[in-house]
């Protein structure tokens, strides 16, 4: 809070005065005053903690946002300035002026082509977020230690930041070099953040434009209710009393307010976790807050974690609060930080000033708000941190030619291997258990290919594995078994610049797709396509709807039933139309088309197309010039397809609203699917199938908050009136689909296993 007396804070909460900003951008000699600034168009936000539950460290940058006229002419982007509020008599004489930052504008847009523009600016922080990598690996180098005030200092001088001088709870403490971060990897506000917690404080820029670490407010806000409303029971340079008014001038008055109907409990212990240490301090372990990965610790004993934490302990265990998001009068002189305490009629709300926006000008409005939850909500628990330490050893082997790294868990029997040559590089973690058998995984990066595998080796199952290869040229994806009975299994999905390969191979059975940039080729024992106008089962059995095209026909015997036949038969017949149901006993036409159905009791043979609605024969064959445009309900027996192309309508004119997978859809879509193996019900397939079953990937869109009819995955198909009834729907799954969310997945391992290499090579210079 800015220390100001009670008459110059009540200035902002009477009516008897006005208010003037002042904009000075002193490289290009430019003042912007109320005249030009847009009315009430003037936004200030503060922070030092903005998550869900009260967090330590701060280092959020305030920004300050206005529209303004009679300023085109100038380029504002860029350049820094400092702004203060005026506060005016009645007589219009200048009686108050507090500073309100300085800030370094971000944007300066023109609206519109209009006579104004639209500024967006932020303090010194901002600037904080540029890479530090190299000075802290200067800094600390050849195994130098610093203390934590002296990396502080350090850091703000390089980053250009000044700061105000301060010794602070753990301002002694060493700190060395504890990790080896590659270029563009430590963002300089992160190293700040990371100073702050360790003194149990926040960072923030103050309004002269100088950093400084704060404690939040005042740590117990909740004192005797009799006492109120003694302004001494607070301390008044980081505290305010809203809403109680006992004269005209009083207070100020708040306008809404809302709020939990609880307070936050009391931290009751704090954990410092380290990349080998856990540090516990206070017995109590109902409500603790955690510290964890802060890199500067790290190679800290639990004893120096204790100490540290100690302090950190005493600034904030009985730190309570009710979360509320409160509106009243706008109060330059509060700042992010302060405490508050507001009386109502039924409750009474004492809380902090976690954010704040200051909006306006003349109609000065302040928004407070303060988020938590009655019992902290850690990412991880306790349990689940202890453990992670429990029972493991670490060996560290190095010559010149490689490193190994091995990690043993004695309770699971699970190891870890990491080796680096000069060639490649690779990660292993196995486990061996009686009831799991032996499971591995296994990444190999060279400089040809990168490489994942995961294996498994059971009595019951055979040998399991899967695995994907990274090169220049293509990607490949693979799993197989291999077992006494069923023989080697094992399907294949190949992507490379020519096309894409998949193939399911049982012993000597194969069955393959291979698409190209010209054609798609299907191999395999039997086929079975499962559509809503066009199903194919495993005995060539055909059901389809729409047309059926051909341009020669020639048959033993032609017959429509309920209905009528037209068109041209002979030697030089070139167009056959069955408008009604019809019988034919051997069908070979240029062109052939039914409206209703048309049963074959021999061969069907077109050279141009097909269609028809309803469809029963022997043998279908399509040459490579025709084409198969609708079949609706068909009974095959054979059918042939030769055909030089076939592809997925992909014209960016045909589509709409294009954006990138997002990674984390990818990751669930793949981490969340569930394959299995299964027998249809067919009477004529006794073969085992793999694949997923519809109603799970359901399910799973549903968990993920997607409605299976948003995504082309599941299709709703009609009844096949023997397994699924007449008039009921059943579900099939567009295989298709997960392709281009695999391309991405391999993507994203590609560039996580690339930046992998990156920060291993960075470690080992």
């Amino acid at each position: 809070m800015l220390k100001l007396g009670e008459e110059q804070k009540q200035m902002f909460y009477s009516d008897r005065y006005s208010y003037d900003y002042r904009l000075t951008f002193q490289d290009i000699s430019l003042v912007i005053t109320n005249n030009t600034l847009h009315s009430e168009a003037v936004t200030v936000k503060e922070a030092i903690c903005d998550d869900a539950d009260f967090t330590l460290g701060g280092c959020i940058a305030s920004s300050m946002e206005y529209e303004v006229s009679e300023i085109i002419a100038n380029q504002i982007s860029g350049l820094e300035f400092t702004a203060e509020l005026a506060v005016r008599n009645e007589d219009g004489s200048i009686v108050l002026q507090i500073p309100m930052g300085i800030f370094r504008v971000d944007s300066a847009s023109r609206i519109n082509d209009k006579d104004y523009k639209r500024v967006t600016a932020f303090d010194r922080i901002y600037d904080a977020s540029v890479d530090v990598s190299e000075w802290y690996k200067g800094y600390f180098a050849n195994g130098a230690k610093h203390t934590v005030k002296e990396t502080r200092e350090s850091l703000l001088t390089y980053l250009g930041i000044p700061f105000v001088v301060q010794i602070l709870l753990n301002d002694e403490v060493m700190l060395q070099k504890t990790t080896e971060p590659g270029r563009g990897t430590l963002p300089g506000t992160d190293v700040l953040k990371s100073l702050c917690t360790i003194n149990g404080a926040f960072g923030r820029m103050n309004r002269q434009g100088k950093f400084e670490v704060i404690y939040s407010g005042y740590a117990t806000l909740f004192p005797e209710e009799t006492l109120y409303p003694a302004e001494d029971l607070y301390p008044e340079d980081t505290f305010a009393y809203l809403g109680i008014s006992s004269g005209e001038d009083d207070v100020p008055e708040y306008r809404s307010t809302n709020y939990e109907e609880y307070i936050t409990q009391k931290i009751t212990c704090l954990y410092i976790q380290t990349d080998r240490e856990l540090a516990q301090i206070g017995s109590d372990i109902s409500n603790p807050y955690i510290i964890s990965n802060n890199f500067l610790l790290h190679g800290k004993t639990a004893t120096e974690l204790e100490g540290i934490g100690q302090n950190i302990f005493s600034r904030i265990k009985d730190t309570v609060y009710r979360p509320n998001t409160t509106e009243l009068t706008g109060l330059p002189y509060m700042e992010a930080g302060d405490a508050f305490a507001l009386v109502k009629r039924t409750d009474t709300i004492e809380s902090f000033i976690f954010s704040r926006t200051l909006s306006g000008i003349q109609a000065l409005k302040d928004t407070y708000e303060a988020k938590g939850n009655e019992i902290r909500a850690n990412e991880l628990s306790i349990s689940d941190k202890i453990s992670q330490l429990e029972e493991k050893d670490v060996a560290l082997e190095e010559d010149l030619e490689e490193t190994n790294e091995k990690l043993s868990d004695f309770e699971e029997k699970t190891t870890v291997r990491f080796e680096q040559t000069e060639d490649s590089i690779e990660a292993e973690v196995s486990r061996a258990t009686a009831a799991e058998g032996n499971l591995s995984s296994r990444i190999t990066i060279t400089a040809d290919e990168i490489a994942a595998e995961v294996s498994r080796a059971t009595a019951a199952e055979g040998n399991l594995s899967s695995r994907i290869t990274i090169t220049a040229d293509e990607i490949a994806a693979e799993v197989s078994r291999a077992t006494t009975a069923e023989g080697n299994l094992s399907s294949r999905i190949t992507i490379n610049a020519e096309g894409i390969s998949t193939k399911v191979t049982k012993g000597t059975v194969v069955s393959e797709i291979n698409q190209t940039s010209d054609r798609i080729i299907l191999s395999a024992n039997r086929l079975v396509v499962d559509s809503t106008n066009f199903t194919l089962d495993a005995n060539g059995n055909a059901t389809f709807s729409g047309t059926l095209s051909g341009a020669t026909g020639t048959f033993g015997s032609l017959r429509s039933t309920g209905g009528s036949l037209s068109g041209l038969y002979g030697v030089d017949s070139q167009f056959l139309t069955i408008s009604e149901n019809g019988f034919i006993n051997n069908l070979t036409a240029t062109t052939i088309s039914s409206n209703s159905n048309m049963s074959v009791s021999g061969n069907i043979t077109a050279s141009g197309g097909i269609t028809a609605y309803g469809l029963t024969a022997n043998y279908l064959n399509i040459n490579s010039n025709a084409y198969l445009a609708s079949i609706s309900s068909p009974t095959i027996d054979a059918i042939y397809v030769q055909i030089n192309n076939i592809a997925s309508a992909s014209d960016k004119r045909l589509k709409y609203n294009i954006k990138d997978i997002q990674e984390d859809f990818v990751c669930s879509i793949i981490d969340g699917a569930m394959p299995k193996e299964y027998y249809m019900k067919e009477k004529s397939d006794d073969k085992k199938h793999f694949g997923m079953v519809a109603q799970d990937v359901k399910e799973q869109l549903k968990k993920m908050g997607i409605s299976d009819g948003d995504l082309s995955v599941v299709n709703v198909l009609k009844d096949d009136g023997v397994i699924v009834p007449k008039g009921e729907k059943y579900y099939g799954i567009s295989y298709i689909e997960y392709i281009p969310i695999l391309i991405k997945y391999c993507q994203m391992l590609k560039r996580d296993l690339q930046k992998e290499i990156k920060e291993r090579k960075s470690q080992k210079r």
